[in-house]
């Protein structure tokens, strides 16, 4: 995976229905390579699934980070089987020293403290911390969702890249309809479009490493700055603990061997106080409650599963 084919994740990340021809202004390569270096990502597995899911003013939740100590012991398989379908739980990502890293959104305190009792009983568990990372205040009611904006959403969570004369066809609403209202959609940030990707294959592992830090001596957006520039094709992302001075940062390694040299480096970085690092091996990715909270939504206006108007 090179630069490019980054810019185009992080792309459809933020937008997953953006043409190919708005892609290659962006990025700079023609819309026939665009399509060539996607179509590549999706046959290799990096992009698994596109996914639509309510835009987070629309939600009142929190998200965290778990890490599971085990005695290494645990059934992966079961213990998989138990927690994908978990509203809660929207990653499960095994780490090679036994530890289980997991991503968790939630609406209610006992919400997350059901979760956690049922890992801690979990045959093989130690220990289970939780490190809250971020907390959505609804701004906005899901009244505002207008009925032709639900029926074209109704088709979209079914399929994300859905052309727009197909909605039109299937919900009985004008072509100019659908174009107008997916723009206040995107525009709004009433639904987020997106992709599920699984950054395993080809060698590639990845890497959650938590960074504990001074907040007297540097910040998270320095750290952030420092594997941007130090590893800018490896490092993906970071989460940032509400009530720890912690970093999660996440990063796609080829090549394992640089771990040391990540964290050396790293802990010679002002303010730094311990560098882990998890190298999982595999990925399990439920669907997030943002998506499944729409769902119920559509399903509150009768248009889950969805209505074709041409049956």
């Amino acid at each position: 995976m090179d630069e490019y084919d980054k810019r185009i994740a992080f792309e459809l990340m933020d937008n997953s229905r953006q043409t190919l021809r708005h892609l290659a202004k962006k990025i700079g390569l023609t819309a026939p390579s665009i399509k060539k270096r996607i179509d590549r990502l999706t046959e290799v597995g990096f992009i698994k699934e596109y996914i639509v899911t309510l835009g987070h003013k629309y939600i009142t939740a929190e998200s965290a980070i778990i890490i599971v100590k085990t005695d290494g012991s645990v059934d992966l398989d079961r213990f998989t089987a138990r927690f994908q379908d978990d509203r809660a739980v929207f990653l499960i990502l095994p780490i090679a020293s036994g530890e289980i890293f997991l991503r968790a959104m939630y609406t209610t305190q006992d919400e997350l403290s059901n979760l956690t009792k049922k890992i801690t009983d979990f045959d093989g568990v130690e220990n289970v911390d939780v490190h809250v990372t971020e907390v959505y205040e609804s701004e906005c009611d899901l009244t505002d969702f207008t009925t032709p904006q639900l029926k074209i959403l109704s088709q979209l969570v079914r399929d994300p890249r859905l052309p727009t004369h197909e909605i039109a066809a299937r919900t009985g609403l004008s072509i100019k309809s659908v174009e107008q209202n997916l723009e206040t959609l995107v525009r709004e940030e009433m639904v987020l479009f997106g992709i599920k990707w699984n950054p395993f294959g080809k060698g590639t592992s990845v890497v959650a490493a938590p960074v504990r830090y001074d907040p007297d001596r540097t910040s998270p957006d320095v750290i952030k700055k420092w594997f941007n520039t130090n590893y800018p094709i490896e490092y993906w992302y970071s989460r940032t603990s509400v009530h720890e001075h912690l970093l999660f940062a996440i990063l796609g390694m080829s090549d394992i061997t640089k771990l040391d040299e990540l964290t050396r480096n790293l802990q010679k970085l002002e303010g730094i106080e311990s560098v882990t690092v998890l190298i999982g091996y595999s990925s399990v990715n439920p669907d997030t409650l943002s998506h499944i909270m729409l769902i119920e939504l559509l399903t509150a206006n009768d248009l889950w599963p969805p209505k074709d108007k041409r049956t």
